[in-house]
């Protein structure tokens, strides 16, 4: 997707902070804050829509402390990678990636409206399917969402992580769920093996870091 089509940072968000309604508010920072694609948080596929498999329930969740903050938790959330599935004859396992959000207002606020939804309803999964979760974004987000282009929340935060958070080739593959030879293709590397993605699911410690950058105030107000 071309930067061109990304929304700024702060319009995204101001737009996101003005939808009303509170699971569609929730299902779209969900989407937006996992870099997810539609079909890893809905648990419903309709008859008729064969590609689709659903992967909601295999989503995770746990509060862990802030390695490099004292006193203070992340939100760290498993979630299954669609286009890199295990599958054997009993049963579908997809793989997972792992992603680490802070939880002080200062650094991402939408943490803390995820954790509130977790205490009522304990999943970030919903019981959608691919259409009426596409239904619902329009609904919200408009003239915003470009036009045939799958899974634009995902495009948009690996943009807004590259300029709000500089995030590298590795910090984008251990986010995102990409291969190693993918997510340093994406900006121009190539590499000979994927070996090194066995050690992946580690990394959310190292690209925290890059989170914990004070973006905006007490009040909310970016700062940048």
């Amino acid at each position: 997707m071309s930067d061109e089509i990304v929304p700024d940072f702060v319009e995204f968000r101001w737009k996101v902070d003005q939808i009303q309604n509170t699971r569609d508010s929730i299902l779209v920072k969900t989407l937006y804050l996992l870099a997810a694609r539609d079909c890893e948080i809905i648990t419903k596929a309709s008859p008729s829509d064969v590609s689709t498999t659903p992967y909601g329930k295999f989503l995770k969740h746990e509060i862990k402390d802030n390695p490099y903050l004292e006193g203070s938790d992340i939100l760290l959330i498993k979630c299954p990678i669609a286009k890199r599935k295990q599958i054997n004859r009993e049963e579908l396992k997809p793989y997972y990636k792992y992603v680490a959000l802070p939880t002080e207002k200062v650094y991402e606020p939408w943490t803390l409206d995820l954790m509130e939804w977790l205490e009522i309803h304990d999943t970030l999964a919903f019981d959608f399917t691919r259409q009426h979760l596409l239904k619902r974004l329009k609904k919200n987000l408009g003239d915003m969402l470009p036009k045939r282009i799958k899974n634009p929340l995902r495009h948009f935060r690996v943009t807004h992580l590259v300029t709000e958070y500089d995030f590298d080739p590795n910090d984008l593959t251990a986010y995102t769920g990409w291969t190693v030879r993918t997510g340093f293709a994406k900006v121009g590397f190539t590499l000979p093996t994927d070996q090194l993605q066995i050690y992946q699911h580690y990394r959310w410690k190292q690209y925290l870091k890059r989170l914990l950058k004070e973006l905006f105030n007490k009040k909310g107000e970016y700062i940048g």
